[in-house]
């Protein structure tokens, strides 16, 4: 530093000594200088630049305790300070004569003292502020990027009018960028016919009125498509006061589905009331259904005569034990009876004979019977045996079908919920750190939940992405483009993304095979999807420090890939069970594993589609190998364009998402 030799007996007594005596009261550092001549300054200046003692800090120039990236702002103010002027404030950054850089708010103003032209400035400590501010706006920047990450539509507004928008909404409105959605009415968007429920749940928020969280609503695009969504809306405060923000999921598809599953619901209904068998359903010896046959036969004019009383209400007491013996036989062993004789008695107290067929199965995941009578009539004996075998049959499937889809949305509604639970939780944490300037002491939690976030996001995308590509299946709508590629290449690619990334149980994955190259024509995404799901499958069952083993291998031209775990191996009766859709083993609170049971049965579709197919051999304690058998290539012509398949790292947290919940 250059140093400047001052007689500073020679100034200083020209100064006030009540005003210095002040001057040292104030905790701020106080400044007086003359070009860049020291005059005066307090103790707390002193202690601030970390001088020894006033006589060494006037030995200093002002000008070697400016940072260099201030010098030329403090030249350019010095020119353009005057008197009689009030000076605005100014941050400029000083090094102590320690080299400590710091960051300073100066209050200046020119002053004369005994004939000398001087300026007065008063020093403010901002280096904290200044960090806690840039340390703001990089989170801020974070959350910015949760946000825009999320596969859920997030929407802010204030007075009707669009103040933000992700990416997810941008898309789902039917925009190309947010700018073209931001400052758009929100109104624009309404459906008329949701008009009087978007007011209510304004004034309820406004007004500090608990809603239901989660409601249904149409939508229309900006090209007027109309949609189903979900909507969460909340209000908060930010920096231009209240503000609505609404997180928005399209269900369009998950309603549409619903339709076609309450369509087959009242085609069953349909069957049951066309035909002209007597139907009665019984559970824990109530009745729960009857059809209009069987309510004619009895002699009752509505349904709700009938439906929750007991059985012994329509059969005959001297024959009420046995029919509870036979229904009891049913419910403990599932024992079915077919073409076998009953009786009833009706609401005249005649007592009628029936031919009668049992059918067992699960009503709203209880046990239940359903009962098809007829009256005993000799000459239709036989035909009524031969079409209550054709309808049984016809019953179990439609039972079955249920089934599925009660298991499908109990697992579906789990799957969704729980992470969606936690996401918004972690949000409104968030906000609290947020709105209570915690961001620094909270920094590991934050780091912890938006880790949370992230991975629930992750599992929502890939039961979503497995539910639209099931969907894209069955309807045969998906879509593949086949070109030539090195399957050697795509496999080491996969197997050296999971074990880079996945971390689980310090299990690893082994690629095997003898080949440096291997062309193949495929569809890339349709193979990695497939390995992928298999390889995430073996890790869910693979002890600590297991080894899940991949292999390329050629039988006949054909090209084989296995994988192979260590795991406890699947018994006979799930082996073909595991490739129905929505298929797990054990119910949604027995099942060893996450997942809503689309996995395996996606992978044989695609492979299907592919022309390829995958075989399974299993060994109860010993493990399972699924191999990928893809279809026989033969090539007469040379391939010169191989085409280039990149893994992305983030498609493979999407598919492994569901181990670490």
């Amino acid at each position: 530093m250059e140093l400047l030799k001052l007689n500073i007996q020679k100034d200083i007594p020209k100064i006030e000594k009540e005003v210095l005596k002040g001057y040292e009261l104030i905790p701020d550092p106080i400044l007086i200088h003359a070009g860049e001549e020291i005059i005066y300054c307090n103790n707390a200046f002193i202690q601030f630049f970390e001088f020894k003692n006033k006589n060494n800090a006037m030995r200093y120039r002002i000008i070697s305790l400016i940072h260099p990236d201030s010098v030329e702002e403090i030249l350019r103010l010095n020119d353009e300070i005057t008197f009689n002027k009030v000076e605005p404030l100014i941050e400029l950054k000083v090094n102590t004569i320690n080299g400590n850089e710091k960051k300073v708010e100066i209050h200046r103003n020119m002053i004369s003292i005994n004939g000398r032209i001087a300026t007065l400035e008063v020093l403010r400590d901002i280096t904290s502020r200044a960090y806690l501010d840039d340390y703001i706006k990089k989170n801020e920047e974070k959350y910015r990027n949760m946000l825009e990450n999320l596969p859920l539509a997030v929407i802010r507004f204030q007075d009707n009018i669009i103040t933000y928008a992700n990416q997810a909404a941008v898309e789902l409105y039917g925009f190309n960028s947010p700018n073209e959605l931001i400052n758009m009415p929100m109104s624009t968007f309404k459906h008329p016919d949701y008009e009087n429920e978007y007011l209510k749940r304004r004034k309820a928020l406004l007004d500090g009125k608990k809603i239901n969280p989660i409601k249904e609503v149409k939508i229309i695009r900006i090209d007027g498509k109309v949609l189903d969504v979900e909507i969460v809306s909340s209000i908060i405060e930010s920096e231009y006061g209240q503000e609505f923000i609404m997180l928005v999921r399209d269900v369009t598809d998950r309603n549409r589905l619903n339709e076609k599953l309450q369509e087959v619901q009242n085609r069953f209904n349909a069957i049951t009331e066309s035909t002209s068998d007597c139907i009665i359903v019984h559970r824990d010896f109530k009745i729960e259904y009857v059809n209009n046959n069987m309510l004619n036969l009895l002699g009752y004019e509505n349904k709700e005569d009938l439906i929750g009383r007991g059985i012994e209400y329509i059969v005959p007491k001297e024959y009420l034990k046995t029919i509870k013996e036979r229904l009891e036989n049913e419910y403990v062993n599932g024992i079915d009876y077919k073409n076998t004789q009953s009786k009833v008695i009706s609401s005249t107290g005649e007592i009628i004979n029936l031919v009668i067929s049992t059918i067992q199965f699960d009503l709203n995941n209880k046990p239940a019977t359903m009962v098809v009578a007829n009256r005993i009539d000799k000459q239709e004996i036989l035909k009524l045996a031969s079409e209550l075998e054709e309808k049984e049959e016809e019953l179990k499937r439609l039972n079955s079908f249920n089934k599925s889809k009660s298991e499908f949305f109990a697992v579906m509604s789990h799957e969704l919920k729980t992470p969606l639970n936690v996401n918004l939780s972690t949000i409104q944490l968030l906000d609290l750190y947020m709105n209570n300037d915690l961001w620094e002491d909270k920094f590991e939690s934050i780091k912890k939940h938006l880790y949370t976030l992230k991975k629930n996001c992750f599992r929502q995308l890939k039961i979503v992405n497995n539910s639209i590509d099931i969907s894209k299946v069955s309807l045969n709508d998906f879509e593949t483009r086949f070109k030539y590629y090195d399957i050697v290449d795509i496999l080491i690619q996969i197997v050296n993304t999971i074990n880079h990334t996945i971390h689980y149980k310090e299990i690893k994955t082994c690629f095997n095979t003898t080949f440096n190259k291997k062309i193949v024509k495929i569809d890339p995404n349709v193979i990695q999807k497939v390995v992928l799901n298999l390889i995430s499958n073996a890790y869910k069952v693979s002890k600590e420090k297991d080894i899940v083993n991949v292999t390329l291998t050629e039988v006949g031209g054909q090209a084989i890939i296995t994988v192979e775990d260590n795991g406890p191996g699947i018994s006979e009766e799930y082996v073909d069970s595991i490739f129905e859709p929505f298929s797990q083993m054990g119910s949604i609170l027995t099942r060893p594993h996450e997942g809503v049971g689309l996995g395996l049965s996606l992978v044989k579709s695609l492979l299907e589609i592919h022309g390829g197919k995958l075989d399974i051999q299993t060994n109860i304690g010993l493990g399972s190998r699924f191999s990928v058998i893809l279809p026989k290539e033969d090539f007469k012509i040379k391939v010169l364009n191989l085409n280039k398949h990149e893994v992305e790292k983030q498609i493979v947290q999407v598919n492994f998402s569901d181990l670490f919940l």
